[in-house]
C-alpha cells in the first residue's frame, strides 16, 4: 500500500492467521517510507543519542553490526549495505524487492482508514474490511522483532553471534522505527475519489513535480528537502551527518502540534501509530487535491512535519534499542519480549476497536461484520454494528461458535464489540456487559 515517504519493509516471522469471516486480507502494494536519506538520518540521530545517553552500548552494537554483515552475505545479498548502522537503515527496502521476500512488503505499514466527514456513502464495506484486516503489519512486526532482540540480549551483550533471527530483527527495528513516522504508512484515504482507498497516497496523483507524481512519494522524499543520496555513495556518511545536524537544529525551535509533543515517548507500536494517525490525517489530506498541483504552503508543511517526524524516529529508535539492549549498569530495564501471538492479539483488539469507532462515527447501522479468531485455546467473535441489540440470526450464529469452541459466557458491548471467554478482542475502551 504505501509507497514512498519511509520506504520500508516490515515483518518477518511465522505467518499469522489472518482475520476470518468477513475480514479479507490486504491493503496495499508498494511500500517504502522515507527514501534512503530519510532512513539514514533517522539512524544517525539514533546513534548520536545512544552515544550520548548510553555510550557503553556502542561497542555491542558495533559487534552486532559485524554479525549482521555476515548474515547478509550468507543470504546472498550485498553486505556493504549494512557495513555501518546508518547504512543498514536502508536494507529492508532492498530485502523486500529481493526474490523470495516480496511478502514482507506489508511489514512496512498499517492501513487505518480515514473517511472525511460526509464521504461514508461513497465507501464500500468490503474495502474497509480489507484495510483493517491486513496482518501481519508494521505494528505487529515491530513488536515481534523487538521481542526477538530481547531474547538475544544476553548474546549481544556478550558479543556472541546472536543468530540469524536477531540479525534480521535489528535490521527490521532500525528500518521500521523510521517507517512508522511516515504518516502515509499509517493511514489510507477513503472518499468519493477513492471509494476503494488511495493505497496510502500511492494512488493520489499530483502534478507539477519533477521527482514525484503521487502524494506518497512527496512525503517519502520529505518534500525534496534533501537531494537524492544512496548508501553506495562514497560521501554518503558525511552527507548524512550534515543532514542530521540540519534536522536536529530545526527541531530545537520547532513547536509540534500538542497531540504530537510526546510522540517520541510512545514506544508501543500501536499507540504510536494511532497517535500519529489522529494528529496527521488532516495535515496530509487538507490543502491538496487529486491530480492537482502542490502549493508552496503545502510543500512547506511536508518539509516541516518530515523534519519533526524523522527526528522523532531517531529518538524512538534510540529509546527502543536502549530499553531492549542496554547493559544493566545503565539502570534501564530491558524490553519485555512480545510473543507473536500476543502481538497479533493486540493487533486484533486495535483493529476491532477502530471498526467500532468507525461504525459509531458514521452511523453504519445495517452492516455487521463477523470475525472469528482462533489462537491456541482462545476463541473470539466480534461484530461491528451501531444498531442497539442484535438480530436473532446473529445471536444464534454466535452461540453456535461458542458451542463449537466451548467458549464461556456471551458478552456484548452496546457498540458492537463481542467477545467469548474474555479474549483481547473485546475493546478495553468499551466495557462489556452480559448479553
Amino acid at each position: 500500500m504505501h509507497g514512498h515517504f519511509f520506504r520500508g519493509r516490515w515483518f518477518r516471522g511465522a505467518a499469522l492467521r489472518a482475520f476470518a469471516a468477513g475480514l479479507a486480507l490486504s491493503f496495499s502494494l508498494s511500500v517504502q517510507a522515507w527514501s534512503q536519506p530519510g532512513h539514514m538520518v533517522v539512524a544517525q540521530i539514533a546513534w548520536d543519542i545512544i552515544e550520548q545517553k548510553c555510550p557503553n552500548l556502542i561497542p555491542h552494537l558495533e559487534a552486532l553490526q559485524k554479525a549482521v554483515q555476515s548474515y547478509v552475505s550468507k543470504i546472498g545479498m550485498d553486505d556493504r549495505q549494512v557495513a555501518t548502522f546508518v547504512q543498514a537503515a536502508t536494507f529492508m527496502d532492498t530485502y523486500r524487492y529481493t526474490q523470495g521476500h516480496s511478502d514482507t512488503a506489508q511489514w512496512h505499514y498499517i492501513n487505518t482508514p480515514y473517511i472525511p466527514d460526509g464521504q461514508i456513502n461513497y465507501v464500500t464495506l468490503e474495502s474497509l474490511n480489507k484495510a483493517v484486516s491486513l496482518a501481519p503489519n508494521i505494528e505487529v512486526q515491530l513488536a515481534v522483532s523487538s521481542g526477538i532482540l530481547s531474547a538475544a540480549r544476553d548474546d549481544i551483550l556478550d558479543d556472541k553471534p546472536p543468530g540469524d533471527a536477531a540479525c534480521l530483527a535489528i535490521l527490521e527495528v532500525e528500518h521500521f522505527d523510521g517507517d512508522e513516522q511516515q504518516p502515509l504508512h499509517n493511514m489510507e484515504l477513503f472518499n468519493k475519489d477513492f471509494p476503494k482507498g488511495d493505497n496510502g497516497g500511492n494512488s493520489f496523483k499530483i502534478t507539477g513535480r519533477s521527482e514525484e507524481d503521487e502524494l506518497h512519494a512527496l512525503w517519502d522524499h520529505m518534500g525534496d528537502l534533501f537531494p537524492p543520496l544512496s548508501w553506495e555513495d562514497s560521501d554518503c556518511l558525511q552527507k548524512v551527518k550534515t543532514m542530521a545536524q540540519t534536522v536536529v537544529a530545526f527541531n530545537k525551535t520547532y513547536k509540534p502540534p500538542i497531540e504530537l509533543v510526546d510522540l517520541a515517548t510512545r514506544l508501543d507500536p500501536w499507540d504510536h501509530s494511532y497517535t500519529l494517525y489522529m494528529a496527521t490525517k488532516d495535515v496530509v489530506y487538507s490543502g491538496i487535491d487529486p491530480n492537482g498541483p502542490v502549493s508552496a504552503s503545502y510543500l512547506k508543511r511536508v518539509q516541516e512535519y518530515s523534519q519533526f517526524l524523522v527526528y522523532t524516529g531517531g529518538q524512538v529508535l534510540a529509546a527502543r534499542l536502549i530499553s531492549i539492549l542496554a547493559p544493566s549498569t545503565t539502570g534501564i530495564s530491558a524490553y519485555t519480549g512480545i510473543k507473536l501471538r500476543d502481538a497479533q492479539s493486540h493487533h486484533n483488539q486495535h483493529q476491532i476497536s477502530h471498526l467500532f469507532s468507525l461504525c459509531k462515527t458514521h452511523d453504519i447501522g445495517k452492516h455487521w461484520i463477523i470475525q472469528e479468531t482462533l489462537m491456541q485455546d482462545d476463541a473470539a467473535v466480534c461484530c461491528c454494528c451501531c444498531t442497539p441489540g442484535l438480530c436473532k440470526q446473529f445471536r444464534q450464529h454466535v452461540r453456535r461458535l461458542m458451542k463449537k469452541h466451548q467458549a464461556g459466557s456471551f458478552r456484548q458491548s452496546w457498540g458492537g464489540v463481542l467477545s467469548l471467554s474474555g479474549t483481547v478482542a473485546r475493546s478495553q475502551k468499551h466495557r462489556a456487559r452480559a448479553f
